[in-house]
């Protein structure tokens, strides 16, 4: 089966049995790994038990009555054993007696000592290699992994091709006749292929849709009456509307010559409520002005004194300078202040006083308004 575009769920399920199949066969090649190596291990121990039983007495005697044909012969019956790659033996006259391979890597070794008539005459050392064991192990992993994934291919590829024939198809010839469905074609039924038999999860979808189209069509006729029935009452309602507007508009031109009056009085009120604000807050900064100004008439009374006694000095100079500019600091923010409030109540007395147009910063504005009437909610605010 050729996947396309619209067989995602093919692909998915495909991915999905794939994936975890190739989990499992992981899983349970890598556990029958790993008893095969322990088994191989416990192999390679009975070797050397059964060397350690069988062989260790008749080598002590061989060796000691020099007999180095059967001593070489019992070593290369040792080596033919399974796993068993080396066999040597080291006498404390430095003879030594070696059957097959050295190997020194990967290996299993284990030493026993030859006694004859209680003196130790030599020494055996058994190497068993376990590149052997791995490269079984490799083999047989790789042959139960491929094995296994032609397995899990072949048996996705039929649930996939199953999956398809059941339902992807299905599916994709539902997603598009809902594509195709408008209020045009409401009228076309929509119906599977193939012989379908006994009802499925699909045929109930199939169903469900089928009775939406219907309730759809019911639903359009419906409104297209109500349509019709509200052409009809918006034609009678225009109607009374026009001679009720006539109505409106005589009692519109009444109220709004009395609401001109009420927003004249209004501002009026207003105006006057600020003006009182205005006043008292104008004063805090005056009052600031007058107390710097004293406490400089104070300073430079001091000043004059100390130039008339001269007494004056570097630090009473500094000193002198630091309350000077401090209390010109102090009197000129409180005069900005006095200035600002003066101008924002001008452009809000002019706004209040004319009806007219004009363009502005929407933000500089509300700033001078809010910096204007805040008097007004002090106490509001304090509350």
């Amino acid at each position: 089966m050729v996947f396309t575009k619209n067989n995602v769920l093919a692909k998915k399920v495909l991915i999905s049995i794939l994936f975890f199949s190739s989990c499992l066969t992981l899983l349970t090649t890598l556990s029958q790994l790993y008893n095969d190596y322990h088994n191989d291990i416990k192999n390679i121990k009975k070797n050397f038990i059964s060397i350690e039983s069988s062989h260790l007495e008749s080598l002590s005697a061989n060796l000691w009555d020099f007999n180095e044909l059967i001593v070489h012969q019992q070593l290369n019956g040792i080596v033919n054993l399974p796993d068993i790659s080396f066999a040597q033996i080291t006498t404390p006259l430095l003879q030594k007696f070696e059957s097959g391979t050295p190997v020194t890597h990967n290996v299993e070794t284990h030493q026993y000592p030859l006694i004859y008539l209680g003196d130790e005459i030599g020494v055996l050392t058994i190497t068993a290699s376990l590149e052997q064991i791995y490269n079984r192990l490799w083999s047989k992993a790789a042959v139960i992994f491929i094995g296994q994934f032609i397995k899990t291919l072949i048996i996705a590829s039929i649930i996939v091709g199953i999956v398809y024939f059941f339902v992807s198809r299905h599916l994709n010839a539902i997603a598009n006749y809902s594509n195709r469905l408008t209020l045009e074609n409401l009228t076309e039924p929509l119906l599977l292929q193939g012989n379908r038999g006994k009802k499925d999860e699909l045929d109930v979808l199939v169903d469900s849709i089928n009775s939406m189209r219907k309730k759809l069509i019911e639903d359009n006729e419906k409104l297209q009456a109500a349509k019709i029935y509200e052409q009809n009452i918006n034609e009678t309602l225009e109607q009374q509307v026009k001679q009720r507007t006539i109505d409106l508009e005589n009692t519109v031109v009444s109220l709004k010559d009395t609401q001109d009056a009420l927003v004249l009085a209004e501002k009026m009120a207003s105006l006057g409520r600020l003006v009182a604000g205005l006043s008292h807050e104008i004063s805090t900064p005056l009052g600031i002005c007058v107390t710097s100004s004293s406490s400089l008439h104070h300073a430079v009374s001091l000043f004059t004194d100390l130039i008339k006694e001269n007494r004056i000095s570097r630090s009473k100079l500094t000193s002198f300078i630091d309350t000077l500019n401090h209390s010109i600091n102090i009197t000129d923010k409180a005069l900005t202040r006095a200035t600002e409030l003066t101008s924002n109540f001008k452009l809000i007395a002019v706004n209040q006083s004319h009806d007219t147009l004009s363009e502005c910063d929407m933000e500089i504005f509300i700033r001078e308004v809010v910096s204007t009437v805040s008097t007004l909610f002090k106490k509001i605010i304090m509350k």
